[in-house]
C-alpha cells in the first residue's frame, strides 16, 4: 500500500476518533483550532515523505503520472513500449540499459515541471531526442544548451534505417535534462 493511502487512512481514523470522543463528551477538542494551528506541520510531513521517497515505477505501461516525488524506471529487465510520462516536482530517471527494445520506433514523451530528467541509453541504440527547458540545461548525448527557454536536439547516425530506435520528446519547466550513453 502506498504511503499516501496509509497517511490518508490514519488522518481519517484520527479525525473519527476525535469526533467520537467529542460527541461522547469525553474530550473537548476544537478541530478547527488544531487544523488552523498545526496545518504547517502536516504540510512539512507530507513534503518530507515526498522528498525522501523514490518510486520505482517498474516497466512503463503507456502512461505514468507522478505529481510529486521521484520516479525511477529501469532497475531490472523490462520491455519498453510507447510511453507518456507526466510529472510535477522531483526527479525522473529512466534507464534503458536493461530494457528490451521492440523493432521499429518507440516513442517516449516526458513532460516534467520541476526537477531533473536523466535518461540512460545503450551506446549502440539508435536515438532521436528533442528537449526543451524554460529554465535550466539540456544535454542530449553531447548536444548542450543552458539558460532560459532553451532547446536542443540529437539524432543518431542511421536513425531512420535502424531496426530498433527510440525517440524522446522531453519538455521541462525548470531543471536539467540529460540523455547519457552507457556501455
Amino acid at each position: 500500500m502506498s504511503p499516501w493511502r496509509i497517511l490518508a487512512g490514519l488522518i481519517i481514523v484520527a479525525l473519527g476518533v476525535v469526533f467520537t470522543l467529542n460527541n461522547l463528551g469525553l474530550t473537548n477538542v476544537n478541530i478547527a483550532y488544531v487544523i488552523r494551528v498545526y496545518w504547517p506541520l502536516i504540510l512539512m510531513a507530507l513534503g518530507l515523505l515526498t522528498l525522501f521517497r523514490t518510486r520505482d515505477a517498474g516497466p512503463p505501461a503507456g502512461h505514468i503520472e507522478r505529481p510529486l516525488g521521484n520516479l525511477d524506471v529501469g532497475h531490472r529487465d523490462w520491455a519498453l513500449s510507447d510511453t507518456d510520462i507526466h510529472s510535477g516536482m522531483g526527479d525522473v530517471r529512466l534507464d534503458l540499459t536493461r530494457a528490451r527494445i521492440p523493432s521499429g520506433e518507440t516513442v517516449v514523451n516526458i513532460s516534467h515541471w520541476m526537477g531533473n530528467v536523466k535518461i540512460f541509453v545503450p551506446r549502440d541504440l539508435a536515438v532521436k531526442a528533442r528537449g526543451s527547458v524554460s529554465m535550466g540545461s539540456i544535454n542530449l548525448l553531447g548536444q548542450r544548451s543552458d539558460g532560459f527557454f532553451r532547446e536542443a536536439g540529437y539524432t543518431s547516425v542511421g536513425y531512420d534505417q535502424a531496426e530498433k530506435r527510440v525517440r524522446f520528446d522531453i519538455n521541462l519547466g525548470a531543471g536539467n535534462v540529460s540523455v547519457v550513453g552507457t556501455d
